[in-house]
């Protein structure tokens, strides 16, 4: 659970996980399918956890 400064909290589960691959893999023109998890640097999984937690890339 992750609480901003407004007070509002956000909850990474399993769901929210595989929403913000989703939502990553869309971005980068690709499914899920054609991901490739090797191919995966810092920047990419940060923007993956963002997207789960906040529905969008809030801090880059």
């Amino acid at each position: 659970m992750v609480e901003d400064d407004m007070g509002r909290k956000f909850q990474l589960n399993q769901a929210n996980f595989e929403k913000g691959i989703e939502q990553w893999a869309k971005g980068q023109g690709m499914s899920v399918e054609e991901l490739d998890a090797a191919n995966i640097d810092v920047n990419d999984a940060d923007a993956i956890l963002q997207r789960a937690l906040f529905g969008e890339v809030i801090y880059s």
